[in-house]
């Protein structure tokens, strides 16, 4: 019915319908080199600082890979990695059956992906969906990240983890529909 279950058209998540499409036979080769560097040192028996650095790349987010609809599309669209990099400090302490550690962490994803749909409101196209293309943008995060084990006898272990974290998103813009849901 028109505008689905709830009666208005601009709901997307009832306005539409889908069906399985033309089989589009496509496949993409993405060739990563990563690398971790660290360094430990043992400050005494029990304790041990560390410190590590990590860069990699990652295949593009399912939703890109999604939009990959046509022909047209699978010969055109091959999407950037996105590049993860990570840094780290970090205490151990264990002794008898306790283990602590703590590590301050900074970590950034970019070359991230965010995408919009929209449904065209009038014209031609009314009631059709399009998506606008992709907007990236970069997410950096601050954190420290606690983790404890104690044996409490020998068939009872408990472990507790904590992360506390400040992610901050850069970058990233949005598309606005217009009054006649094609983008104007």
């Amino acid at each position: 019915t028109e505008g689905g279950r709830d009666g208005n058209p601009l709901t997307l998540y009832d306005a539409g319908t889908t069906r399985i499409g033309t089989r589009i036979e496509f496949e993409r080769e993405y060739d990563y080199l990563a690398y971790t560097g660290s360094a430990a040192y043992q400050i005494s028996d029990g304790l041990q600082a560390y410190i590590r650095y990590t860069r990699g790349e990652k295949a593009p987010d399912l939703g890109i890979i999604g939009r990959i609809n046509s022909v047209a599309t699978a010969a055109t669209l091959f999407p950037q990695a996105e590049v993860v990099k990570q840094a780290e400090i970090g205490v151990k302490y264990r002794r008898g059956g306790l283990f602590l550690q703590a590590f301050p962490f900074w970590s950034e994803n970019s070359n991230v992906a965010d995408g919009q749909t929209f449904v065209y409101r009038s014209g031609p196209s009314a009631g059709q969906s399009y998506s606008p293309p992709f907007v990236f943008g970069m997410i950096e995060t601050f954190g420290v990240e606690f983790s404890g084990d104690v044996d409490v006898w020998e068939k009872l272990n408990l472990r507790a983890n904590l992360t506390l974290q400040r992610p901050k998103a850069r970058g990233f813009g949005a598309v606005v529909q217009g009054p006649k849901g094609d983008g104007t």
